[in-house]
């Protein structure tokens, strides 16, 4: 059966470069393989950032000499090779291996870049489980947090699985957004606020970016309080820096992403008189280094943890006007 995908020949815009084509039929799986069909893949701004030219990894499946978007999904397999044990026919299987090309409907992937996820979850669910919530969850358990972790893109993917996975281990969470009264229409979860989804999930405390400009504010005061020694961030920029100053003694700044396209900066006070410690962290560079039973491990946790299926909006990927609702849209696209 021929089958659709969403293939770039070049770096470029999205808009420019992103052609929905359609490719021959799958050939019977080679040894160590499967035939699996993509159930639901999501699209991250890491994902648009690939295309781009200005991330720095680049896509692993090149096909007639154009490139196979997206990095996340779900995917039902649907034959597999003679002698394979690990995976079987009707499992649903996210991938475990970076940028192996999920917008498409079919594909032949290595059994080992596959890791079996529960069949009871729900499509975004499995197919947004790799990255956003392992992400959370590492940066929590890999770091000392003294019982609250402070966070800025708290309303973001990553920033709602923090939330969750925060309450889940018992830390409270002091979060960071841009505007707390925003209306949000969440599907599975309803409208309302943006403070009002963040406090539905676990959140402790909902502030402003606004209310860093102001020093001596009762947010700094409640913050300062707090005695906070856990911050991760993934806006950077002046209001990073400023968030950092409310930090308590020897505290740890993990960094994950730059979304203000911003560079941080600390005052050197902050390192000579808190012992301040910043680092990053990269799922990435996580799947990397780790083995497959490690991976599969990491996977279990996230269903332990009971987290919420993500919002966002459901697009054909055989519909006519797919590359436009991945461009133009404003809430996160599943394909």
């Amino acid at each position: 059966m021929a089958y659709r995908a969403l293939t770039y020949a070049s770096h470029g815009p999205p808009s420019q470069v992103l052609r929905l084509v359609t490719l021959p039929a799958l050939p019977p799986p080679p040894p160590n393989t499967v035939n699996v069909k993509f159930l639901r893949s999501p699209v991250n701004p890491a994902d648009i950032n690939v295309i781009q030219g200005v991330y720095p990894v680049k896509a692993r499946t090149n096909l007639n000499e154009s490139w196979i978007g997206g990095n996340e999904g779900v995917a039902e397999v649907v034959n597999v090779s003679d002698g394979e044990t690990n995976l079987k026919v009707g499992d649903r299987v996210i991938p475990c291996t970076p940028q192996l090309g999920t917008w498409r409907a079919r594909a032949n992937i290595a059994s080992d870049d596959l890791v079996k996820v529960p069949r009871d979850w729900s499509l975004k669910r499995a197919a947004a489980a790799s990255v956003n919530p392992p992400t959370a969850i590492r940066m929590l358990l890999d770091n000392p947090s003294d019982g609250w972790v402070m966070q800025n893109c708290a309303n973001s993917g990553v920033g709602e699985s923090v939330v969750q996975v925060a309450r889940h281990l018992g830390i409270k969470s002091a979060n960071f957004v841009r505007d707390k009264g925003k209306k949000v229409d969440v599907p599975g979860w309803g409208a309302g606020t943006v403070e009002e989804r963040l406090r539905d999930l676990g959140a402790d405390e909902v502030c402003e970016y606004k209310d860093l400009d102001v020093k001596a504010g009762e947010v700094a005061k409640m913050i300062k309080a707090k005695n906070i020694k856990l911050m991760l961030n993934a806006l950077s920029g002046p209001y990073t820096t400023a968030m950092a100053k409310l930090l308590g003694q020897a505290p740890r700044l993990v960094s994950y992403g730059a979304m203000s396209l911003e560079p941080l900066s600390f005052p050197t006070s902050l390192f000579i008189f808190k012992g301040l410690e910043a680092k990053g962290f990269w799922m990435h560079r996580w799947y990397e280094t780790h083995s497959r039973q490690e991976r599969e491990e990491m996977i279990r946790t996230v269903a332990e943890m009971g987290l919420r299926e993500p919002g966002g909006k459901e697009v054909s990927i055989d519909g006519h006007d797919v590359v436009k609702e991945i461009v133009e849209s404003k809430e996160k696209v599943f394909l």
